[in-house]
C-alpha cells in the first residue's frame, strides 16, 4: 500500500490480448429462429371463412396518413389497421402474422370481441362488438357523447415509433413494410421509413390518449422533457377507434353501437430472450356513450375476448389447446409436420394468446391489487382468463353467423358455453362441464385434447374474461401476449411455447421493470498518423455508470471492440459469438472483462455461480438439429478491464491502415447474471457504430508524445511522518489531448483508506482531476485524465 507520498503522473496505453477460454454457463431455454432477409407474403387466400372478401386497403390514406402498420421489433411480427383489422396483410388481404420473423405466417386473423347487457334505454339490451371478419369499428376517437372524430383527419392514423430510429438499420424494416426482398429496397425507401418514424415520434398524440413517460411528473405531455411510449419496449404502435357507426356495429353481428372508445396499444422488445418471441397488445375501453345514452347508463355482466383464427403455415391441419394455470389459448400443428414450415425447414411453431390482465374490479379489500395503467392499484383486483373455447370450421361449432343471433352466440361463448343453445361444454373423453374446453397437456397426453371431438383442419380459438360491469365514463383495459415457440416437432412447440410465456408473465408480473445491459461506452476516436486510438475511459462518470451497473441481477462484466465493414453493417447481438467470428464484415478485435478474483468477489456468495466466468452461454433449441445446445454469448478472456485500444491495422481487409480512410468501429459494455432462472446469462449494450479517418498531423502542428510514450520526470517526495514505498507510472494514451499541466497524486488514508488522487499543479487553484481512488494494484483499470 502506498501512503505519504505526492506524483506527477499520466496514464497506460491498453492493448488487447488474444487468449480464450470456455467456460459453458447453461440457463434458459429460447427459440433459435430462422431470420430470414426476404419476407414471405402468404399467398393463401384474401376471403375469410365465410367467403366475405375484404379488399387491401393499402397502407396509407390518399393524404399520406399511415394506415396500417407493422410490428416487428423482434422474432414475431404482425400487421394491424388503424380500425382494428388485426392480423392481416392489409396489402394483400392475406395471413399476416409471421413467426419466426421472415418465415410462414402463423395467424390468419385476429381481434377483440365484448359482450353485455347495455342499459341506456335502447331497443337492445344484450349487444355484442368488436373485430373478427367484419369490423365493427372505425377509426378516430370519441370527442363527446356520440361525437366521433372524422376519419379523413390527417391526426386520425395509426402511429408507429421506436426509439433508435435515427441510427438504426431500418433496411430490412423498409422491405418488410414493402413486401420485397432487403436486397431489392432503395436508400429512399429506407429514408422514407426513418422519416415516418420521426414524425410518428414527433407527432406522438399523448393528447388523445397515447402513452407516454411522464418525466416530470406534471401530468402533461411536455414533448421537450417527457417521452413516448410505453413498458420500455423498443417498438410501439397506438391507434384508437370507435363503434359509433349504426352500419359497421349491425354489419358485425346485428348489435347496435354502444359508445366505445378502444384505444390500442402495441409493443414488442428487440431482445435475445424469451421476451425476442412475444409482442404485446393492450386494449383500453372508454365507455363514452352515443347520443341517446343517459348519464346513468350502465353496461352489466360484461365479458371480454381474444379471438384468433390461426393458420400455422398449412390452415388444414392445425390443433387448439388452452392452458389455465397460464392463462393462455394456443394452436399447434396436428402432426410433426407441416408443408408450408417445410419450406423453411423448420418443424411447425406454437402460438398462443396468454391473458396477461384481465378487467379491473372493485372489492374494497386492502390486500388485494390489480394492474391498470402499469401501476398497481389496491382494493382491487384483475379477473383472471374465465373461458377459452374454439371452433373447427365444418364441424357443429363453428363461426357464428354475421346477424342478430351472432350477439347470442358470441355472447355464449364469452361465458364458455357452447354457442348454439347455451349449454356448458362438456369433453367426450373426460366427464364434467367446463369453461375451458381443451385444457389437456398435449406435451404428455393427458386431459381434454383436441382431435376427439373433430379431425384436425381449420381452427378458431378465443381467451374471454367477466363478468364485470361499466358504468358511463369508465375505463377497463386489459393486455394480451402473443406468444410463439418453436421446438423439434410440433408438441415441443408447445412446451417451448410455454417456457416463452412463463417468461411473459414473469415481465408482466414485473411491470415490465425488464433487466438491461450496462450503459454503453462513451468511446472517443484518436486520429493520427496510420494508427487509431480508441479511449472509453476518459469521461469518468460514463466509466462509473457502466462498470457500477447492477440491476436485477446483472452486473457489468467486460467489453467488447468490433470493426465492421461499413457505417450500416449490423452487429446482430443475438447470433452466436462464433458465428459472429465467421463473418468477414465484422470483427471482433478484443474483448476486456473481469478477471477470476473480480469474479468470486462479485458472484461467490451466489449458489449458481459456477467459477470464472469467460465463455458465456445459454442453452437454446435449434430447430434444424432438433435438440437443446449451447449458443455462446460472450467470449471472455479473463484478461482484466481496459478502456483504452491502439489500433494500427485493418483487421477487416488484412493490410495496415491508410490515412484519409474511413473505418467503422463499435464499442460495447456486457453485463453477467448467474442464475439459472436469468432470462439470459448475458446482456450486450447495443452497438453503436462510429466513424475514423486516420490523418497526419494538421500543418504546423507536432505532436511532443506518441501513444505509449512512458512520461519521463516523475518526482515523489515524502511528507513528515509518511512512507514512500511505492511508485507511480504515467503513460501517454491520448497525445491530442496533453496539456503540458504539471500534475501531482497525493495518497492519504482519510475515509478508511488508503485512496489517492490526483491534482492539475499548474493551475491555481489547484484542481482535483480524481480522487478517492483505491486501485494500486498496478493493473490497467485506471482513469484517464487530459490525454
Amino acid at each position: 500500500m502506498f501512503t505519504g507520498r505526492e506524483n506527477t503522473f499520466s496514464y497506460k496505453l491498453i492493448r488487447s490480448i488474444a487468449m480464450k477460454k470456455t467456460t459453458f454457463m447453461f440457463g434458459t431455454f429460447l427459440v433459435a429462429t430462422a431470420m430470414l432477409l426476404a419476407f414471405i407474403t402468404d399467398v393463401a387466400r384474401s376471403s375469410d371463412r365465410t367467403g366475405r372478401r375484404h379488399e387491401p386497403q393499402g397502407l396509407f390514406k390518399t393524404n399520406g396518413s399511415p394506415v396500417s402498420s407493422f410490428i416487428n421489433i423482434n422474432n414475431v411480427a404482425a400487421w394491424i389497421r388503424n380500425d382494428g383489422w388485426s392480423a392481416r396483410d392489409p396489402q394483400t388481404g392475406n395471413s399476416g402474422v409471421y413467426f419466426p420473423r421472415g418465415t410462414s405466417t402463423c395467424i390468419f386473423q385476429d381481434g377483440i370481441v365484448w359482450g353485455g347487457n347495455v342499459n341506456d334505454g335502447g331497443s337492445q339490451v344484450l349487444r355484442v362488438g368488436g373485430q373478427t371478419y367484419s369490423i365493427g369499428t372505425v377509426p378516430g376517437r370519441i370527442i363527446s357523447k356520440g361525437v366521433a372524430a372524422n376519419p379523413d383527419a390527417p391526426d386520425v392514423r395509426i402511429y408507429r415509433i421506436r426509439r433508435d430510429y435515427a441510427t438504426a438499420d431500418l433496411r430490412q424494416d423498409a422491405a418488410e413494410l414493402g413486401s420485397k426482398s432487403a436486397n431489392a429496397v432503395s436508400q429512399g425507401e429506407i429514408d422514407a421509413v426513418r422519416a415516418q418514424y420521426e414524425t410518428d415520434w414527433n407527432e406522438w398524440p399523448a393528447a388523445q390518449g397515447a402513452p407516454y413517460y411522464d418525466r416530470d411528473n406534471d401530468g402533461v405531455y411536455n414533448p421537450a422533457i417527457d417521452e413516448p411510449g410505453v413498458a420500455d419496449a423498443d417498438q410501439v404502435i397506438w391507434f384508437v377507434c370507435n363503434d359509433l357507426n349504426v352500419g359497421k356495429t349491425n354489419a358485425l353481428y346485428g348489435s347496435n353501437p354502444i359508445g366505445f372508445e378502444l384505444q390500442v396499444t402495441l409493443w414488442g422488445y428487440n431482445r435475445t430472450d424469451p421476451l425476442a418471441n412475444v409482442y404485446f397488445k393492450k386494449f383500453t375501453f372508454i365507455y363514452k356513450g352515443t347520443a341517446t345514452t343517459p348519464n346513468n347508463a350502465t353496461i352489466t355482466d360484461m365479458f371480454v375476448g381474444q379471438w384468433s383464427d390461426p393458420d400455422e403455415g398449412d390452415a388444414g391441419d392445425d390443433f387448439a389447446g388452452c392452458d389455465t394455470d397460464l392463462s393462455i389459448s394456443y394452436v399447434y400443428n396436428a402432426g410433426p409436420n407441416d408443408a408450408e414450415y417445410a419450406k423453411f425447414g423448420l418443424k411447425p411453431p406454437a402460438v398462443g394468446y396468454d391473458f396477461l390482465q384481465g378487467p379491473r374490479i372493485f372489492t374494497g379489500v386492502p390486500t388485494d391489487s390489480a394492474v391498470f395503467g402499469l401501476k398497481r392499484q389496491y382494493g382491487y383486483r384483475n379477473l383472471p382468463m374465465t373461458a377459452a373455447f374454439y371452433f373447427a370450421a365444418g364441424s357443429q361449432i363453428t363461426d357464428p353467423p354475421f346477424t342478430r343471433e351472432g350477439t347470442i352466440q358470441w355472447y355464449n361463448l364469452l361465458r364458455g358455453l357452447l354457442p348454439i343453445g347455451g349449454t356448458p361444454f362438456e369433453h367426450p373423453n373426460v366427464p364434467g362441464i367446463t369453461p375451458f374446453w381443451l385444457d389437456g397437456d398435449p406435451v404428455a397426453g393427458t386431459g381434454r385434447l383436441d382431435g376427439v371431438i373433430s379431425n384436425p383442419g381449420d381452427r378458431r380459438i378465443g381467451a374471454c374474461s367477466g363478468p364485470f360491469t361499466m358504468a358511463l365514463g369508465d375505463t377497463q383495459e386489459i393486455v394480451v401476449g402473443v406468444v410463439a415457440g418453436l421446438g423439434g416437432n410440433n408438441i415441443s412447440s408447445i412446451a417451448v411455447m410455454k417456457n416463452n410465456d412463463i417468461a411473459v408473465q414473469n415481465a408482466y408480473n414485473d411491470l415490465f421493470d425488464l433487466p438491461k445491459a450496462p450503459p454503453a461506452p462513451n468511446v472517443k476516436i484518436v486520429a493520427l498518423d496510420k494508427k487509431l486510438v480508441l479511449d472509453w475511459g476518459s469521461v469518468d462518470s460514463s466509466v462509473q455508470a457502466t462498470e457500477k451497473y447492477n440491476q436485477k441481477g446483472y452486473r457489468f462484466e467486460g467489453y467488447n471492440v468490433y470493426q465492421v465493414i461499413s457505417a450500416g453493417t449490423a452487429i446482430d447481438l443475438a447470433s452466436d459469438k462464433r458465428t459472429l467470428l465467421s463473418r468477414t464484415d465484422v470483427k471482433l478485435l478484443a474483448t476486456f472483462d473481469l478477471t477470476q478474483p473480480q469474479d468470486l468477489a462479485l458472484y461467490g456468495s451466489d449458489p449458481t455461480y459456477g467459477g470464472a466466468v469467460r465463455t458465456i452461454a445459454d442453452s437454446v433449441f435449434d430447430s434444424g438439429l432438433g435438440m437443446i445446445i449451447p449458443i455462446i454469448r460472450q467470449l471472455g478472456t479473463d484478461n482484466g478491464i481496459r478502456r483504452v485500444l491502439e489500433i494500427n491495422t485493418d483487421q477487416i481487409r488484412s493490410a495496415q491502415l491508410v490515412n484519409g480512410q474511413r473505418y467503422y468501429y463499435a464499442v460495447t459494455a456486457y453485463g453477467y447474471n448467474p442464475s439459472s432462472k436469468a432470462l439470459t446469462h448475458a446482456l450486450e449494450s447495443t452497438p453503436r457504430i462510429l466513424t475514423a479517418v486516420p490523418q497526419t498531423p494538421t500543418p504546423g502542428f507536432r505532436l511532443s508524445r506518441a501513444p505509449g510514450d512512458t512520461v519521463t520526470g516523475i518526482v515523489h517526495t515524502t511528507v513528515a511522518g509518511g512512507k514512500s514505498d511505492g511508485s507511480v507510472e504515467a503513460y501517454v494514451v491520448d497525445p491530442t489531448a496533453l496539456t503540458g499541466h504539471s500534475y501531482k497524486v497525493v495518497f492519504d488514508t482519510l475515509n478508511g483508506g488508503p485512496v489517492w488522487h490526483v491534482d492539475d499543479v499548474s493551475v491555481n487553484p489547484p484542481v482535483r482531476k480524481v480522487s478517492n481512488q483505491t486501485n494500486q494494484s498496478g493493473d490497467e483499470e485506471y482513469p484517464i485524465v487530459d490525454g
